[in-house]
């Protein structure tokens, strides 16, 4: 079975900066630096990208190793839907989002747990979450908010006032017409 991967230390929106920051560093066409990115991304640094690497690499948006990557045909498209200003490519994240982390078991785990114990207080999920992603305790706000943010993002969890719901994750390839229709 592959690893659940968590990202680490960062929001989803700084997240999506060093996908951003790897088409901005020319990661669409070659592989780069965690140091290259990193100086496209707006106040993050190079051990915040490194850091990350794996994660990103787990949901494939990033490919390589021994810190040099390069954007995915997934990633790059992700990447230019986050820099578009455009209604319909920006409607294409959600979609491309929702491929990618079908790849890391991590969101699976969690929509199986939520799904079990709905509604569920988000304490009680971010809790769940670090355990399956085997994030550390003193850094377990930020990444677990990072994979509850994405799951609502893809229409996976709903966070109304009061406990999240959810519902499964369906694990059949999806073309982003059946991911629309979902």
């Amino acid at each position: 079975m592959t690893e659940a991967i968590a990202p680490r230390i960062l929001s989803f929106g700084k997240l999506n900066q060093i996908v951003s920051a790897y088409l901005t560093a020319g990661g669409d066409q070659a592989e780069v630096t965690h140091r290259q990115v990193a100086a496209k991304a707006n106040g993050i640094v190079s051990s915040n990208v490194s850091d990350n690497a794996k994660f990103l690499k787990s949901i494939g948006l990033i490919q390589g190793n021994t810190g040099r990557f390069r954007l995915t045909e997934d990633g790059k498209r992700y990447a230019e839907s986050l820099q578009s200003e455009t209604d319909k490519a920006s409607e294409q994240a959600p979609l491309i989002l929702a491929k990618a982390i079908k790849r890391n078991p991590l969101f699976s785990q969690t929509l199986d747990f939520v799904t079990a114990h709905q509604p569920i207080p988000e304490k009680d999920l971010k809790d769940e979450i670090a355990r399956i992603g085997n994030i550390d305790v003193e850094n377990v706000s930020t990444p677990t908010g990072a994979v509850i943010d994405m799951l609502i993002v893809v229409g996976r969890l709903n966070r109304r006032p009061g406990p999240i719901t959810g519902q499964p994750m369906i694990t059949s390839s999806l073309s982003p017409s059946s991911v629309a229709s979902e």
